[in-house]
């Protein structure tokens, strides 16, 4: 049976009374050299879909007894006389011997062969593999939305995914549910013959909406990122200026055509500035890369920014989680903090937590990290708040404890505007027993502070 354990507290005594576990003090947390900020901006790529389109269903139409095909088997002449795809997965074979050349595109060569058409309307948005690959004669593939020649969506005439490439194929192509398309079979310079038309549907997923991050102003603004598992993931941030009524167009960060995981966020002040993180893709830095971005108006994409500190470069590698809380009390550059846990192999330090905290001359100055024994290896997940009453800071960490086999809370407080100071202390806290503690958050308001976290 899993719960919930709520740790409130003012002083960290109370913490320990709420609990009624041990706790252990630790000593202070070490600063270490950071890394140099890497200017180059980071790419935010639009994308064609708005908020409102994110959440389709997908219930792609399957046939008990196989592929359905089409009575006729055989396309159509033209448009008007497309042959209709009822459902997918979808199967038939035909000749374009004999038909007139009504279509052609350029992918990259014209040609005058004779072609035939399908027609598809999906019922609901799916993606989808469109192949020609077991035809008798070389191939083109041209899709419409649609009924007039305007309106090209794709065209492939050569595909290596073919075990004979001289064939058109069409691999994953995004459908809209209620749009009818228009699936032309032409051939290669002039060639026609007998053709094999295959279209499958992916299969959809479970859940399609993970990791949410939602940030809010207090004034009707928010900034939201999740990441969008259709089929394949793509990390999108967007913002709203009405509490949510109404969303701008969603956008994904284009990490070297990665994506990233895990997203935060926080507000800033200026009614309408926010930062967050996420976990980058190993490829980049080898996972020692900690990414930030900046939305100067979270409700307007085009204002989106975003940079990284390289900690590669300093030996570090697979970072695995982050958290960011903001604070505008001092310089702009000051933006808040950022807490994450990441290894460096060299010194034996693997998953351990960290936070960084900019100084005043460049966003990300100083980095402070807790090594503390066993207690500096093993650590999954960190959040982080500031409270803005007094600026006093928390940080919580969960890690595993090798020597019990039980997973601990790390909570480690600093003051945002006296980092290292009288205030900087750290804190293991155990559930008392066997049990163990996991995936904590912490909050923090007018100098009180509160976790959260699943106990098991």
């Amino acid at each position: 049976m899993r719960s919930k354990i709520f740790i409130s507290a003012t002083l960290m005594l109370l913490i320990l009374l709420c609990v009624g576990a041990a706790a252990k003090n630790l000593p202070g947390p070490i600063k270490v050299v950071p890394p140099q900020l890497d200017r180059d901006k980071m790419k935010i790529t639009p994308q064609s879909v708005n908020a409102e389109l994110l959440f389709p269903s997908y219930s792609p139409q399957m046939s008990a007894g196989g592929p359905l095909t089409s009575g006729s088997m055989q396309g159509g002449d033209n448009f008007l006389s497309a042959t209709v795809i009822p459902g997918l997965p979808y199967l038939d074979n035909g000749t374009t011997t004999g038909y007139t050349d009504d279509y052609d595109a350029s992918c990259p060569t014209s040609s005058t062969s004779p072609d035939v058409v399908y027609s598809y309307t999906p019922a609901v948005s799916e993606r989808v593999d469109i192949s020609t690959c077991a035809s008798a004669y070389w191939t083109k593939l041209i899709i419409y939305e649609a009924s007039d020649t305007t309106t090209e969506v794709d065209c492939n005439q050569y595909s290596d995914t073919c075990l004979d490439p001289y064939h058109g194929a069409i691999w994953g192509m995004d459908l809209v549910g209620g749009n009818t398309y228009y699936f032309v079979i032409d051939g290669f310079n002039g060639a026609s013959g007998d053709y094999t038309l295959d279209v499958q549907a992916w299969d959809p997923v479970d859940t399609t909406s993970l990791h949410p991050a939602l940030s809010d102003g207090n004034n009707g603004m928010l900034f939201h990122a999740f990441e969008f598992n259709e089929y394949d993931t793509t990390l999108f941030w967007m913002g709203s200026r009405d509490n949510g009524f109404s969303w701008s167009n969603a956008v994904s960060w284009n990490l070297s055509g990665k994506t990233g995981t895990y997203p935060s966020s926080s507000y800033w002040g200026d009614s309408t500035r926010f930062f967050g993180t996420l976990v980058p893709p190993t490829e980049l830095y080898n996972g020692g890369g900690l990414f930030y971005m900046e939305a100067l108006d979270a409700a307007d994409p085009t204002s989106y920014t975003g940079g990284t500190f390289n900690w590669n470069s300093n030996g570090w590698t697979n970072i695995l989680m982050t958290d960011i809380a903001c604070n505008n009390s001092l310089d702009y550059e000051q933006f808040g903090l950022i807490s994450f846990i990441m290894t460096l192999q060299s010194s034996g330090y693997i998953d351990i937590p960290l936070a960084i905290h900019p100084d005043s001359v460049d966003i990300g100055g100083s980095l402070w990290v807790s090594l503390n024994g066993w207690v500096a290896n093993g650590a999954a997940t960190t959040a982080i708040d500031i409270d803005a009453t007094n600026l006093n800071s928390y940080m919580v960490y969960d890690y595993l404890n090798d020597s019990s086999n039980t997973w601990m809370i790390l909570y480690w407080q600093d003051n945002f505007s006296d980092w290292g100071g009288t205030l900087s202390a750290a804190w293991d806290l155990n559930a008392g027993d066997t049990s163990s503690l996991r995936y904590p958050d912490v909050a923090a308001t007018n100098y009180n502070a509160v976790i959260v976290c699943e106990y098991f």
